[in-house]
């Protein structure tokens, strides 16, 4: 079983709109080095597939209508802030899975990273 595929059975009360605002995210950090490659590409339209499978009736439509109409980033950032901090802490092992996919983390990955998770007011539970 895939990633996003778990989440419909671990916490299954993620919303079109959140799953869409996760996607969008992960579609602008694999341009922000200005090499979206195939590796990000294709960890994305995998991620995309997992959820396809996991929507019933037209729930995959009206994800991509959402996906679609996700062109402010403030619009996905808004959502993503009125997440629980467990789906918080899914969007940042997601962004953290996707920068070293391609096997090149550079600082504008990392600075998106952070400026995103501080944005929506992330909480890490790890104790440094």
């Amino acid at each position: 079983m895939g990633f996003f595929s778990s989440l419909f059975k671990n916490d299954s009360d993620w919303s079109i709109s959140e799953l869409a605002a996760l996607v969008k995210s992960l579609e602008v950090l694999a341009g922000i080095d200005g090499d979206y490659d195939k590796a990000e590409e294709s960890y994305i339209i995998g991620k995309l597939n997992e959820l396809k499978q996991g929507f019933k009736g037209n729930e995959f439509e009206r994800f991509q209508k959402k996906l679609n109409t996700l062109t402010n980033p403030l619009d996905s950032i808004a959502i993503l802030k009125g997440m629980s901090n467990n789906k918080k802490k899914i969007v940042a092992d997601s962004l953290l899975e996707l920068s070293i996919i391609d096997g090149n983390c550079d600082e504008d990955e990392l600075g998106f990273q952070g400026i995103l998770l501080a944005a929506i007011a992330w909480k890490s539970d790890r104790k440094i």
